[in-house]
């Protein structure tokens, strides 16, 4: 006990200082957006390096499990470059010369780290500048829209997914002249918000929530995912329409990034318009 009490007196100013620099960081991340994300990307990218380690010595010891889900990977790739030049897109079928597959790249990656629980969510994936990720480019599941590029390091990028309350993303229902803004209002991370579609609109539970193709982030008739309620906003002439999502981002492995090559012209254009106002 003696022992323990001249412990105590001898660094107890030390494990003191410790302490109040522990509440100090905490107090700064939690209370200051700023530091707030920066934390989060950090965190991100050292878990990201973490999963990779991991994910490096699965591979090396499993390598007939990794040369499966690596053919596995090049069927799904295949299947969806089949269905952009099959498939039915804004009432036009697409061909080899359409519009779409020469406007657009894709680059597969994988996921290494991932959250859904919180209220800013990020992916983070194991591609990076020197593998051709640019910030604001929009990334896909096999079933629909994930989230977009936020900030690109050298081998690896970190993506907004729809799972995050600055997430805004233009949406239609299929078959209707309407598009809307999607967010993500809820806990839920299957359950999205489409609004500002006037209240006019036939729309009914069931329907298909594509993006619309109008913020040079997705082509549009991507996969969002089907109307699950309808609600009028109190005191609006809109509706408020609850989406569950097509893709399930908490399970998400493999992904595709999307950008539309011209994309940077449009915006250059836009902004030199705005400044002139």
């Amino acid at each position: 006990m003696r022992s323990l009490f001249v412990f105590l007196l001898r660094y107890g100013s030390f494990f003191l200082f410790i302490l109040l620099e522990c509440i100090s960081i905490y107090l700064i991340v939690n209370f200051n957006k700023e530091q707030n994300e920066i934390y989060l990307y950090s965190v991100g990218k050292l878990g990201g390096k973490v999963d990779e380690i991991r994910s490096e010595s699965k591979i090396y010891l499993n390598s007939n499990q990794t040369v499966e889900d690596l053919i596995n990977q090049k069927l799904a790739l295949s299947e969806k470059l089949a269905f952009y030049q099959s498939a039915e897109f804004s009432g036009q079928v697409l061909s080899d010369s359409s519009v779409f597959d020469s406007s657009y790249t894709f680059l597969s990656a994988q996921v290494i780290n991932n959250t859904v629980n919180r209220v800013n969510n990020y992916i983070t994936l194991d591609k990076g500048r020197k593998d051709g990720v640019e910030e604001r480019m929009g990334v896909l599941s096999d079933r629909g829209v994930v989230g977009v590029v936020r900030d690109v390091g050298e081998n690896y990028s970190l993506v907004m997914s729809l799972l995050h309350k600055q997430s805004h993303l233009s949406a239609s229902i299929k078959g209707k002249n309407y598009f809307g803004s999607l967010s993500w209002k809820s806990l839920d991370p299957k359950l999205v918000t489409l609004e500002e579609i006037p209240k006019h609109a036939e729309i009914v539970t069931g329907d298909t929530v594509l993006t619309s193709g109008y913020d040079y982030l997705f082509p549009g008739g991507l996969p969002v995912g089907v109307v699950k309620d309808i609600q009028i906003k109190e005191g609006g002439n809109t509706f408020s329409i609850g989406v569950e999502l097509s893709s399930d981002i908490s399970s998400i492995r493999n992904v595709y990034l999307i950008n539309r090559m011209d994309r940077k012209e449009i915006l250059e254009l836009e902004q030199a318009v705005q400044n002139e106002q």
